[in-house]
């Protein structure tokens, strides 16, 4: 879209059914939906949109991924053993929002089902979500940027959470980013290298 205002928070996943990657994020196109009260700030009203690639050479025409009815930024998804997990950023300035929410799919390209509350601490403005899973647990990482500090919380299904701030120490001023899977003779010279003692448990 020529007239798109922004490309944010690009995230790719592998579509196993298709035998593509799919890549998504959020942008605001002028004129695309009509303005309601439901926009984080005027002029702006993101949807999630998406192009597929089997080789990084030839793309899909991009096209409407994610389209819930309100502002919506960085999301990311997850596949479980049961369907398709997508955290979003409720990005609803009026009434407040900026928090989290879950939606589900059996499908990569939807329709999503959202739950219709948020699973992030009340009050606390939220963006930048990562998931990953740990054994029976799912822990969805974020920036409470507001407040300077990163949060994660942890479930097993999607429904019920636990906060686990208290465990996670990061280096001072970390913001937006994903978790990445190395092996841990990389982590130990890493460590080593930046003296540092940030571990995240």
């Amino acid at each position: 879209f020529t007239t798109a205002k922004n490309s944010w928070a690009p995230e790719i996943i592998w579509d196993d059914n298709n035998q593509q990657y799919v890549i998504y994020w959020a942008s605001t196109i002028p004129g695309k939906f009509p303005e309601t009260e439901k926009q984080a700030d005027k002029g702006w009203d993101h949807r999630i949109y998406a192009t597929t690639t089997q080789n990084f050479k030839d793309y899909s025409q991009t096209a409407i991924f994610y389209q819930p009815d309100f502002n919506v930024i960085d999301s990311t998804i997850i596949k479980t053993e049961e369907d398709y997990v997508m955290i979003l950023k409720d990005e609803t300035r009026y009434p407040a929002a900026k928090n989290l929410k879950v939606a589900r799919s059996q499908s990569i390209f939807g329709p999503w089902k959202i739950a219709e509350k948020p699973f992030t601490p009340v009050g606390t403005w939220v963006e930048g979500p990562t998931i990953l899973q740990h054994h029976e647990w799912f822990y969805v990482y974020y920036d409470e940027y507001t407040n300077h500090q990163y949060g994660v919380m942890r479930t097993r299904d999607f429904n019920e959470w636990q906060t686990v701030s208290n465990q996670l120490t990061l280096p001072k001023g970390t913001r937006h980013g994903t978790v990445v899977k190395v092996p841990l003779l990389i982590l130990d010279k890493l460590l080593k290298h930046f003296e540092s003692d940030h571990v995240i448990h």
